[in-house]
């Protein structure tokens, strides 16, 4: 296995596993939101680290395409 293409897995394996962890806290989040009402600016928050993290990864995944022969 290249060098590089090793680097682009474990890349796609720490986005998935970030993504997770964020997809966790917004679980964990909305569990908390029945009990205390949260400031909407967390979710806002939440919201755009996902939208990063989803956006990452399609990079991620593109670049892992354009690599394969």
């Amino acid at each position: 296995m290249s060098n590089d293409l090793h680097q682009l897995l474990l890349a796609h394996t720490a986005m998935e596993y970030s993504y997770a962890v964020v997809v966790n806290h917004l679980v964990v989040l909305a569990l908390e939101m029945v009990n205390v009402h949260l400031d909407i600016s967390a979710w806002l928050v939440m919201f755009a680290a996902v939208v990063q993290l989803v956006q990452a990864q399609a990079h991620v995944h593109q670049v892992a395409m354009q690599s394969v022969p």
